[in-house]
């Protein structure tokens, strides 16, 4: 008897060794990864026709690139030191973003003064125009609901066109949503039913889209500066918002109607901004003053890491798998690679 007690006693010991390494190993394992961002170990640059405004992953190392002048492009990252462009699409040549349908099947383009233009991508990666929508206004951004049946369109001065998109040969306005001032980007809730709008200088109004032919207005956000860009949370929790000259704020959304200011970090032209996959690390484009890498972990103490400089303007950034390297779309300046320690 004793013996067996004195092997479970062992056992104990062993295991909770076994647990306190395993927590210690994370812990460095997370400081490790947020030290790596401090600083590049190189940056790269890859020259694409026309202007790019923006860059929507698609799968994998496989990336679209909306380009003002050259339209859509389908690019592979896969040997980030050798990008290639797969295909173009040249109809869209006002591209400013870009949204994508679970299936990948469908792309959705926030075309400029050309307004919305629906795309069908093949197996071997061609690019075809399959339905048009001309907006009012400018459209800058979009969305597209979780079953590809509506998109959202933040369209400058007009507002949000709110776009059936079930037929893609057949676009239909459903309704339009005002904004106080000029819609800069839009974003939706994992499930499709919180509209989030980034109205510059007016902040960041949140919508109730469950029923998309009568959204609802929830609540509004007065932010530091004009609103440009907006990330989410992977658990929907918390909103970041890239607001020019008002830097990074975080905001407490887990009640939509009582939205709070969390957390900030000053930047100079805060443009767009990307998480990491484990929501630790936040991802600044800084349009003329480069990356701001920003330690988000605390989201009350957001700590900045570093400031990394590249070739042109940083208008917006996306991760590649692994996420050691970053895609920086820079107007006329292409894209920059960068690749962190």
């Amino acid at each position: 008897m004793y013996k067996y007690s004195h092997k479970q006693n062992n056992t104990g010991y062993r295991n909770l060794f076994l647990h306190l390494s395993f927590i210690g190993l994370l812990f460095f394992s997370s400081l490790a990864q947020a030290i790596s961002y401090r600083q590049a170990a190189e940056t790269t640059h890859f020259q694409v026709p026309g202007e790019v405004h923006s860059i929507t992953p698609l799968n994998g190392n496989i990336m679209l690139l909306a380009s003002e002048g050259a339209g859509v492009m389908l690019a592979d990252f896969g040997q980030a030191d050798n990008p290639r462009i797969i295909s173009t699409a040249r109809f869209s040549t006002k591209a400013e973003a870009i949204a994508v349908s679970r299936s990948s099947q469908r792309i959705y383009v926030a075309n400029g003064a050309g307004g919305l233009d629906i795309l069908a991508l093949s197996s071997n990666g061609e690019l075809k125009l399959l339905g048009r929508l001309d907006t009012p206004s400018f459209a800058f951004d979009v969305a597209i609901s979780p079953d590809s049946k509506v998109a959202y369109v933040a369209d400058n001065t007009n507002g949000v066109v709110v776009v059936d998109v079930s037929h893609s040969a057949q676009p239909k306005v459903i309704t339009t949503i005002p904004t106080q001032a000029s819609a800069a980007s839009v974003l939706l809730s994992k499930n499709g039913q919180t509209l989030y709008i980034a109205e510059q200088a007016r902040g960041i109004h949140i919508v109730n889209v469950r029923t998309p032919f009568s959204p609802q207005s929830v609540a509004s956000i007065r932010t530091r500066g004009h609103a440009q860009g907006m990330a989410l949370s992977n658990d929907g929790k918390r909103l970041f918002s890239a607001n020019n000259t008002g830097g990074l704020q975080i905001f407490d959304i887990s009640q939509p109607r009582f939205p709070r200011m969390i957390g900030q970090a000053g930047t100079q032209n805060a443009f767009a901004v990307t998480l990491s996959e484990d929501n630790r690390t936040a991802f600044v484009s800084d349009l003329f003053n480069g990356v701001q890498t920003i330690d988000v972990s605390q989201p009350h103490r957001p700590v900045k890491l570093g400031n990394i400089k590249i070739h042109g303007t940083a208008e917006d950034i996306a991760l590649l798998p692994g996420q050691r390297t970053a895609l920086v779309a820079g107007g006329r300046s292409g894209i920059s690679i960068i690749n962190f320690r």
